[in-house]
């Protein structure tokens, strides 16, 4: 499943949360949510677009077992960053996280330090250029 530009939580409940399933019951919106998180890998185009997915997902990203960030291009907000490690702190089922797009030098080698604590914690991190990606 891939999630890209939402810079707001309205802008991903237009598109991803728009089904008539979410509407049902909030019960069944959670219900729904726990299960794509466990179940679909997640790719998200960017900081700011996971940042928001995972305040709207709530407690569902508890879920989150493989998760695929797509940075390409874009400068880095620590905002954003502390934001997302502590998203990630919430995510104890994650097995798998693949950066995609990033710079191994500059301001992304500062955020790749970051992500030591979660090969600790036994999480397969892997990490493709934009070069390698041909971006």
């Amino acid at each position: 499943m891939t999630i890209a530009n939402c810079a707001k939580p309205e802008h991903l409940a237009a598109s991803l949360l728009h089904l008539p399933l979410f509407h049902t019951c909030a019960q069944i919106r959670t219900e729904a949510l726990s299960y794509l998180c466990a179940n679909i890998p997640l790719r998200i185009l960017g900081l700011q677009t996971a940042n928001v997915f995972f305040y709207c997902a709530g407690s569902a990203i508890t879920e989150v077992k493989s998760l695929i960030l797509v940075q390409a291009g874009m400068g880095i907000s620590w905002d954003r960053v502390r934001k997302f490690f502590e998203a990630l702190e919430m995510m104890p089922r994650l097995v798998e996280l693949r950066l995609e797009g990033v710079e191994k030098g500059g301001e992304h080698a500062e955020f790749i330090r970051g992500l030591e604590t979660l090969r600790e914690r036994g999480v397969n991190v892997q990490v493709r250029s934009a070069q390698r990606l041909g971006l």
